[in-house]
C-alpha cells in the first residue's frame, strides 16, 4: 500500500504504471490490455462511501491513462468496493482473460479508520490510499507464467539454470566441482548422478525442460571445456569453462531470452 497526499496521487499513479509495464518487458509478456474497473449503475448497493469521491478517483485514474497515451476499455461495476482501479488484463493460453495486476485508489481507507497527517501547512489531511499488485498474488503469477512458458523458463527466470552431465560415472566429480563453482556464483546448478545411462540422463533433463544441460566427458576434463546443448536446439557447443560462466553471468544479469 502507498499512503500519500492528494496531489501526489497522479505521479504515483504514473510512476507505478511505469513499474509494471517494466515488469511485462521483462517477462516478454504482451498478451494483455488495460480495464479502468469503475462502479456503473447497476449493483450500486455493492458500494461503500461518497459519490462525489468515486467521481473523483474515476476522474484521476481516466486522466493518468490518457495522460500516458494508454488504450483502456470500461468496465461498469468491476470497481472494488471501496474505489475504482485499473486492471491489467491477460488472456491465458486457452484464451481466458484474467486479472494480472491491478492499481486501486481508496478515499474511503483514510475515512473509516480515521487517518491523517500533518500537511505542509501545518494542517491534519487526509492521505489517498493506493492499493497495488503489481504480479498479482506470488503464486497466482507463478501459476500464470509456468503456463506462459508452457514450462520452458529463460535462463535467468529458471528454477534450475544448468543441469550437468557426465558421460559416466567417474566424471561425476569433476561435474560436482563445476556445480560447487556455479553455486558459489548464485547460478543455481545441479548435477546428475544417477544410475541412469547417459542417454536417459539426457531426455530426462530435456524432459524437465532444463535450459542448459552442460555434457562432461573426458575430452572436456583434458581441455577444461563443456559440452553445452540448450532447451529447444539440437546443436551443441563446446565451450572453455570461463568462457560459458562469463556468458551465462551476462544472460542471467541482462535477464536474456
Amino acid at each position: 500500500h502507498i499512503y500519500c497526499p492528494e496531489s501526489g496521487l497522479q505521479d504515483e499513479l504514473k510512476s507505478i504504471l511505469s513499474m509494471y509495464k517494466e515488469f511485462y518487458t521483462k517477462f516478454k509478456l504482451n498478451n494483455y490490455y488495460f480495464r479502468l474497473s469503475i462502479r456503473g449503475k447497476e449493483n450500486s448497493a455493492k458500494f461503500i462511501g461518497d459519490s462525489n469521491l468515486w467521481e473523483k478517483a474515476e476522474k484521476i485514474l481516466a486522466d493518468v491513462l490518457n495522460t500516458l497515451k494508454i488504450p483502456y476499455e470500461i468496465g461498469e461495476g468491476e470497481a472494488a468496493f471501496y474505489g475504482p482501479k485499473i486492471d491489467i488484463q491477460f488472456k491465458n493460453l486457452l484464451g481466458r482473460e484474467e486479472t494480472v495486476s491491478t492499481i486501486q485508489v481508496d478515499f474511503q481507507a483514510a475515512i473509516k479508520f480515521d487517518l491523517s497527517y500533518i500537511a505542509e501547512n501545518g494542517e491534519a489531511s487526509k492521505p489517498v490510499v493506493i492499493h497495488r499488485a503489481p504480479l498479482s498474488t506470488h503464486e497466482r503469477f507463478i501459476s500464470f507464467i509456468l503456463e506462459y512458458y508452457g514450462g520452458a523458463f529463460p535462463v535467468w527466470l529458471a528454477p534450475v539454470q544448468v543441469m550437468l552431465v557426465p558421460v559416466n560415472a567417474v566424471f561425476n566429480e569433476h561435474c560436482l566441482a563445476i556445480e560447487k563453482e556455479l553455486r558459489n556464483l548464485f547460478i543455481r546448478s545441479e548435477t546428475d548422478v544417477s544410475d541412469n545411462s547417459f542417454n536417459k540422463k539426457i531426455r530426462t533433463n530435456v524432459t524437465r525442460k532444463i535450459p542448459i544441460i552442460l555434457i562432461v566427458g573426458n575430452n572436456e576434463v583434458q581441455n577444461n571445456e563443456v559440452t553445452v546443448r540448450r532447451y529447444g536446439k539440437t546443436e551443441q557447443t563446446k565451450m572453455k569453462k570461463d568462457d560459458f560462466i562469463k556468458t551465462i553471468l551476462d544472460e542471467i544479469k541482462n535477464r536474456e531470452f
